[in-house]
C-alpha cells in the first residue's frame, strides 16, 4: 500500500523473509527510485502488511464478541437447566436414599447424574444441529447479509470442525448444568430423607441460596445480552438513517470501465462519456444524468494531496488531503447536491480553461475559517511542485463521505473537479441517473444506452443508492441482527427462568407460607414477602450486571458508530425492560403464594 494514494499491489514473499525486512528493502527502493525525495504522503515508502489482515479486518473481533453474546446465552439456558434438574433431583431424594441404604456409594450417584445431564445436552445439541440444517440459509437470507456470506466467502455448512465443536460444548455443557445437582444429592443427609417417609424434600439454607444465586446469575446475563443487542441495533440504525447531504431516493448508478487501450487519447473518453449522458437522459423517467469518478457510499473512495495558497502544510505528510471526485455539470443534480455559493462545474471548464473546482463546505471553513473560500486557490500535491493552481469557483453542501472514526478530517471534506481537466487520469467512470417511479425499471434501458455508444464496454455495479447503503452496511446489520436474535432469547430464556425458579422457591416453601397464613398474614402480605425477595435478587443481578456492561461493552467500541459504549440511555432503557420482565415474571408465583390454602399446605407438607 502507497500510503495515501491508494494504490494496493498485492505480493508474495520469499520464503524465510519477514515482513519487516521486506518493509526495509521496499523503503530503500522507494527512496531511490525518488532521487532521495519520496512522493508526498509517504512517510515510510510503501507500507507492507498481510493480505489477510486488509481482507478481513474486524471480522474476527466481531465474531470473537458474537460468540461471546452466544456463550451468555448458553450460560443462561444452563442455569435454567440446572434448575430443572434440581427440582427433579429433590423429587427424587427418597429413591436416592433407598439406594444409598443399600448401599450405593457417592461416586455411582454421581455417575448417574451426570449421565443423566450429559445425554439430555448430548440431546440437545443433537436437535440443535438439525434446527441448524434446516434453518441457516433462511435464516441468512431473512438477516439481509448474502452479501457478507458471499465477501467473506463463508460458505454456511454442517461440517466435520462443526460437528466435532457441537459435541465438545454439548459434552461441557451437560457436565456444567449436572454439577449443582449432583453434589447436592451427593450430600444429602439420608436418615432424614428416610424418617420423612416419601414425603417432598427441602432444599435448606444452602439450597434457597443456589437458587438465589441463579435468579442473580440470569438477570446479570440478559443484561449484558440486551445492552449489547440495543447499543448494536442503535448503532446500526444510526448508520442507515443518517443524513448524507444527498439525496438517496430513487436514483441509479453503474459503473464503465474506461480502458487506456482503448481510449489512449483523453478527447475519446470525453466524447464517450458526453454522448452516452445523452442517451441516458433521453430514458423516459430519467430527471438528471451526470457522472463521477467516485461518490459516496462506494467502497473505494480516492484521496487526493494538496496545499491551500500561502498556507502550506506542516506536517509530516507534506500536505493534507481531501476527498477527489471528478465530475460532469450535472452530477451534482443528479444526487440533490445543493450548492450554497458560487458556481458548479460546467462544460465550459476545458483542459484550455484555468483549473477550477467546487469544494465542500467543510473544506471551506478549515482552510478558510472567517474567510470567502471563493477564489482561493489551491495546489495538487506538494507545495513546490509544478501542478498548475485550482482555483475555487463555488461552495457545495457537506456529503457523509467516510464512516471511519479515524479519518475525521475527511468525513466531510471533498473537492469537484470537471471531468474535461482530468480526462487523462481517470480509467473508469460511474453514472448516477435520478428517476421518476421505479429506479430499478429502467436498468435495461441503461445498460442499452451505454450500448449503443460501445458495445465493448460492460455495464457493472448497477444497482439504486439504497442498494449501495445496504452493501456498505452490511456488517452494522448482520451485528445488529444477530445481537438482536440473541438479546430477545436472552430475555426469554430470563423471564422463563426467573419464573421457574421462583415458583420452585414458592413450592419449597409452602409450609413456611402455610404457617404465616394460619397466623393471619393476608394474602397480600404473602405476595409482598415473595415480591420482596424476588425484586430484591433482581436488583442485586441489575447491580452486577452493570458493572459487567461497564466492563464489557467496551470491547463492542469497535463496531458501534457515533453512539457510546456506555450510552446512558441505553443503559437506562436495558434496565428498566429488564426490570420489567423481572417484574412479571415474579408477579405470577407471588400470586399463587398468596392464594395458598393453609390447610392443604400443611397436609402437604
Amino acid at each position: 500500500q502507497m500510503n495515501g494514494w491508494g494504490h494496493y499491489t498485492p505480493a508474495r514473499l520469499k520464503p524465510g523473509i519477514s515482513i519487516e525486512r521486506a518493509q526495509e528493502e521496499m523503503t530503500a527502493l522507494v527512496r531511490r527510485l525518488a532521487g532521495g525525495n519520496p512522493p508526498v504522503g509517504m512517510t515510510q515508502g510503501v507500507v507492507l502488511g498481510p493480505l489477510r489482515e486488509e481482507l478481513i479486518r474486524d471480522l474476527p473481533r466481531l465474531l470473537m464478541m458474537l460468540l461471546a453474546a452466544a456463550g451468555l446465552l448458553l450460560l443462561i439456558a444452563c442455569v435454567n437447566v440446572s434448575n430443572l434438574l434440581l427440582a427433579q433431583s429433590l423429587n427424587q431424594s427418597t429413591e436416592v436414599a433407598v439406594r444409598v441404604a443399600l448401599g450405593a456409594t457417592r461416586g455411582r450417584l454421581l455417575r448417574q447424574f451426570f449421565t443423566y445431564s450429559v445425554v439430555l445436552a448430548l440431546l440437545g445439541g443433537l436437535v440443535g444441529l438439525l434446527l441448524t440444517f434446516w434453518s441457516v440459509k433462511p435464516l441468512v437470507a431473512l438477516a439481509s447479509v448474502q452479501q457478507a456470506v458471499n465477501e467473506f466467502d463463508i460458505e454456511p455448512r454442517i461440517d466435520l470442525p462443526t460437528l466435532g465443536f457441537t459435541f465438545l460444548t454439548s459434552l461441557v455443557v451437560g457436565l456444567l448444568f449436572g454439577l449443582v445437582p449432583a453434589l447436592r444429592v451427593s450430600k444429602a443427609n439420608v436418615n432424614h430423607t428416610l424418617k420423612e417417609g416419601g414425603r417432598s424434600g427441602s432444599l435448606g439454607v444452602a439450597g434457597q441460596r443456589v437458587l438465589s444465586t441463579f435468579v442473580v446469575a440470569e438477570v446479570a446475563l440478559a443484561l449484558v445480552l440486551l445492552v449489547g443487542a440495543a447499543l448494536t441495533f442503535q448503532s446500526m440504525r444510526r448508520v442507515v438513517q443518517e443524513d448524507r447531504g444527498f439525496d438517496m431516493e430513487n436514483v441509479l448508478s453503474f459503473e464503465v470501465a474506461l480502458p487506456e487501450q482503448k481510449f489512449p487519447e483523453p478527447l475519446r473518453k470525453m466524447d464517450f462519456i458526453r454522448q452516452s449522458l445523452e442517451r441516458l437522459r433521453g430514458i423516459p423517467g430519467v430527471q438528471a444524468a451526470g457522472a463521477t469518478t467516485t461518490q459516496p457510499l462506494y467502497p473505494g473512495t480516492y484521496t487526493l494531496p494538496f496545499n491551500p495558497e500561502g498556507k502550506p502544510a506542516n506536517n509530516p505528510m507534506g500536505a493534507y488531503f481531501t476527498h477527489d471526485r471528478v465530475v460532469t455539470p450535472d452530477y451534482m443534480k443528479s444526487l440533490g447536491i445543493p450548492l450554497l455559493r458560487g458556481r458548479g462545474i460546467t462544460e465550459q471548464d476545458t483542459a484550455e480553461t484555468p483549473m477550477v473546482a467546487v469544494i465542500s463546505q467543510s473544506m471551506a471553513e478549515r482552510y478558510w475559517p472567517g474567510e470567502e473560500a471563493i477564489g482561493k486557490r489551491l495546489k495538487p500535491g506538494p507545495y513546490d511542485s509544478p501542478a498548475p493552481w485550482v482555483t475555487v469557483v463555488g461552495i457545495a453542501g457537506n456529503l457523509k463521505e467516510t464512516f471511519d472514526p479515524g479519518m475525521p478530517n475527511l468525513e466531510h471534506d471533498a473537492w469537484y473537479r470537471p471531468y474535461q481537466q482530468a480526462a487523462p487520469f481517470f480509467e473508469s467512470i460511474i453514472f448516477t441517473l435520478k428517476t421518476q417511479g421505479d429506479t430499478r425499471s429502467i436498468a435495461g434501458a441503461a445498460r442499452q444506452a451505454v450500448a449503443e455508444v460501445d458495445r465493448d464496454l460492460p455495464v457493472y455495479d448497477l444497482m439504486t443508492m439504497e442498494e449501495h447503503l445496504a452493501e456498505r452496511t452490511t456488517q452494522e446489520r448482520f451485528s445488529a441482527w444477530l445481537y438482536g436474535t440473541l438479546g430477545a432469547l436472552g430475555l426469554l430464556l430470563a423471564a422463563l427462568g426467573i419464573y421457574g425458579i421462583l415458583s420452585f422457591s414458592v413450592n419449597q416453601r409452602l409450609r413456611e407460607i402455610g404457617i404465616r397464613s394460619a397466623m393471619g398474614a393476608a394474602p397480600a402480605d404473602v405476595r409482598a414477602l415473595v415480591l420482596r425477595k424476588a425484586l430484591g435478587l433482581t436488583a442485586l443481578g441489575l447491580g452486577l450486571g452493570l458493572v459487567a456492561v461497564l466492563f464489557l461493552t467496551r470491547f463492542l467500541s469497535f463496531q458501534l458508530y457515533q453512539i457510546s459504549n456506555n450510552d446512558p440511555v441505553t443503559l437506562a432503557l436495558a434496565l428498566i425492560v429488564l426490570g420489567l420482565i423481572a417484574l412479571v415474571s415474579s408477579y405470577i408465583p407471588a400470586s399463587r403464594a398468596a392464594r395458598v390454602d393453609p390447610v392443604r399446605a400443611l397436609r402437604y407438607q
